[in-house]
């Protein structure tokens, strides 16, 4: 059951949703806009705000994180 859930899946698999969201992450920060809609606009952005805290932390450590969620090291 679905009791109290903060995340929302957009009717697609865990994984899926993992890859679509680091794709328009990267994407936003490769072109500094995107089109995409309203809910998944909602929920990139509080992924886009963690990548930039840790953009701004700069050690290996919180490099590293970035790196493993986005996925592509030009991007970090």
């Amino acid at each position: 059951m679905r009791h109290n859930r903060d995340e929302k899946r957009f009717d697609r698999r865990v994984g899926h949703l993992r890859c679509m969201l680091a794709n328009m992450t990267n994407s936003l920060f490769l072109h500094g806009k995107i089109r995409t809609t309203l809910p998944k606009a909602k929920e990139l952005r509080s992924l886009a705000e963690n990548m930039i805290t840790l953009g701004k932390k700069g050690d290996m450590s919180a490099r590293r994180r970035a790196i493993a969620f986005m996925r592509d090291k030009t991007v970090v």
